[in-house]
């Protein structure tokens, strides 16, 4: 019965599981337990005093990205209108006349262009602000013919690969193409399987959701690869991949 005591290595690791499953929400053991980080109480985020806006100056529409590029406004709208679906090109304004920054009359000022239902504005503004990591805009793919169509055109001309599904452009944007049931596994409650999802996927430069890990020719069970069968996920590319395995 010794084994069962209050101090015995069986019950404090009852006690450590019981804190690091329960948070900061269980406090019996917090004191024992200080080294566990979860168990601590944090303060909430107070959200920053603002005024109200005044209820007569609505705003009327939603909001414009405006991209900057050196001279290719015009080419890069014309490329995502042309690949993304429910896009189309809008108004193009060019140069009156010459100007002491280079430009001559007839070059492209600024386009406009609607983009997956939104508006979108490229300027030419000369070298000193390129494209960065830091913006990337995201393309959500049911099935992973779909991820290799986005994937390879938007490489195409010049575009660069990077990690976990990021990319860019030949104009240098950066682009995010991603399968929705990654944001399904990565969004539910399974711990285990936000693990597996990120350690097999921090690997790759354009995801795959179909690859079978290299462990599964020696015998390991499915159990070792981010995805395993969910009767609640219906969709076609994941239903493909269920059978595969």
């Amino acid at each position: 019965m010794s084994g069962f005591g209050v101090n015995s290595p069986l019950r404090r690791r009852q006690s450590a599981l019981m804190v690091y499953m329960a948070g900061s929400s269980f406090q019996p053991f917090r004191k024992r337990w200080r080294p566990h980080v979860l168990a601590e109480k944090t303060e909430p985020i107070q959200a920053p005093e603002t005024p109200n806006l005044p209820t007569e100056y609505p705003l009327k529409s939603a909001l414009t990205t405006c991209l900057w590029f050196d001279k290719e406004a015009e080419e890069a709208l014309q490329f995502y209108a042309a690949l993304l679906p429910n896009s189309r090109m809008g108004a193009v304004q060019r140069h009156a006349a010459y100007s002491p920054y280079g430009t001559k009359k007839g070059d492209v000022m600024a386009a406009s262009a609607t983009i997956m239902g939104q508006d979108f504005m490229a300027i030419n503004g000369g070298p000193m602000f390129p494209q960065t990591e830091a913006v990337s805009f995201q393309i959500h793919c049911d099935t992973q013919e779909e991820v290799d169509h986005y994937w390879d055109s938007l490489l195409a001309g010049g575009g660069k690969p990077s990690q976990c599904g990021w990319l860019k452009d030949r104009f240098g944007v950066s682009w995010q193409v991603v399968p929705t049931i990654l944001e399904q596994v990565m969004g539910g409650g399974d711990n285990a399987a936000r693990e597996r999802v990120t350690a097999a996927f921090m690997s790759m430069q354009k995801l795959d959701v179909a690859a079978r890990p290299q462990g599964r020719r020696r015998g390991l069970s499915t159990a070792h690869w981010p995805f395993r069968p969910n009767p609640i996920i219906t969709r076609p590319c994941c239903a493909r991949v269920w059978r595969n395995w």
